[in-house]
């Protein structure tokens, strides 16, 4: 799998050499696994790491011990850790949001914050092949745009830096595999497992549907989220020398 992520960060000219990357970091399988690589990787690449992890305040103490795994797990690597505990259910109610809208709102916001703080280059996330694959089931069902083909980006503008993505040329699989290998024994988060949220009913019930008539799905879909990006950064430009 590093050697997959490798030749993915290489194949979209994603130069990390000397940079200062802050990850983003749950406890759970995808980040701890993201992190990881990123560590096996730091003096190949002359890199800079800060773990930025987030307890919601939604599972008691389940996530304080995740913050606290984190905190170990960075302690143990010697990278550099920032957490912080969020009142999600107070901003959830203020501002009339969902769970999962309220969670990504807070959390972004000390994403970037950090990002600010610490003049970093690049948020790396966790998101895999899988999830991309989810994303675009859910925009097609939620909307008739056409920009919901376009997926998750692998690199965006974010803060002073870039969001970048380099695990979305694996899969959840994969993602475990490492793990296991690795013996990194991740976090786990039971609200995963309900498929009360239209995401995880996706994950559970859809994908599979779709990765049984083909394995590779996940770079079906890459390959085409890629393209479309590039066919609408042409359009964008092409519109502006007509103006």
């Amino acid at each position: 799998m590093e050697q997959k992520v490798t030749r993915f960060l290489e194949h979209h000219k994603m130069d990390l050499f000397g940079k200062k990357i802050v990850v983003g970091v749950s406890g759970g399988p995808d980040s701890i696994a993201l992190l990881h690589y990123l560590w096996k990787m730091r003096k190949k690449w002359d890199l800079q790491l800060t773990a930025l992890s987030v307890d919601h305040q939604l599972r008691g103490d389940e996530s304080k011990e995740d913050l606290a795994f984190v905190k170990d797990i960075c302690q143990k690597w010697n990278i550099s850790f920032k957490g912080v505990s969020l009142n999600v259910p107070t901003y959830k109610e203020t501002h009339q949001l969902n769970t999962q809208v309220a969670c990504r709102n807070m959390r972004y916001q000390f994403f970037y914050q950090q990002m600010k703080e610490l003049s970093a280059d690049f948020l790396a996330l966790g998101h895999h092949g899988d999830d991309q694959v989810e994303t675009m089931v859910m925009r097609l069902i939620r909307t008739a745009d056409s920009s919901v083909f376009q997926g998750i980006p692998i690199k965006r503008e974010f803060a002073d830096g870039h969001i970048i993505r380099p695990f979305l040329c694996v899969t959840k699989k994969e993602i475990e595999q490492y793990c296991a290998v690795n013996m990194l024994n991740p976090r786990r988060d039971p609200s995963n497992e309900s498929i009360a949220y239209t995401r995880n009913y996706i994950r559970k019930k859809i994908v599979p549907l779709l990765r049984a008539k083909n394995e590779n799905i996940h770079t079906t879909v890459q390959y085409l989220t890629e393209s479309l990006h590039e066919d609408e950064r042409y359009l964008q430009q092409e519109a502006k020398l007509m103006v």
